[in-house]
């Protein structure tokens, strides 16, 4: 799955103002920012969800949804899109096995955009 890994994802340190993320956040394509400690461990993820909520005064660390699903870029691609599919997620964070970040990977990493022909 490494080749499929995004290695650009927007991040966030722990005591980033939310109100710089936002507009960094909306526009990203995986509509999400990894929040990393100031070793680049992941320590979770800010979405739309908590962008809704969230007190743009406020930091990255008191809005970020904690305990985020990390997987290992060794992880088989088949298995990995079926455990999405089934959760409903479209990302998850790549970690290294100390939990340094590597990335992010998306199902649409590995899916061809659908056309109309493929409608039916």
């Amino acid at each position: 799955m490494s080749r499929n890994v995004r290695r650009d994802p927007v991040t966030a340190g722990l005591d980033d103002p939310l109100g710089m993320l936002t507009e960094r956040i909306i526009a990203d394509p995986a509509g999400l920012a990894v929040v990393v400690d100031e070793d680049d461990v992941v320590q979770g993820v800010i979405g739309s969800r908590e962008l809704r909520g969230g007190d743009l005064d406020g930091t990255a660390e008191s809005v970020m949804r904690v305990g985020a699903t990390t997987v290992r870029p060794s992880e088989e691609i088949d298995p990995l899109v079926q455990r999405m599919d089934q959760a409903k997620v479209d990302h998850v964070v790549v970690t290294q096995a100390d939990g340094t970040l590597v990335g992010l990977f998306g199902l649409g990493d590995t899916r061809p955009p659908e056309s109309d022909s493929d409608q039916g």
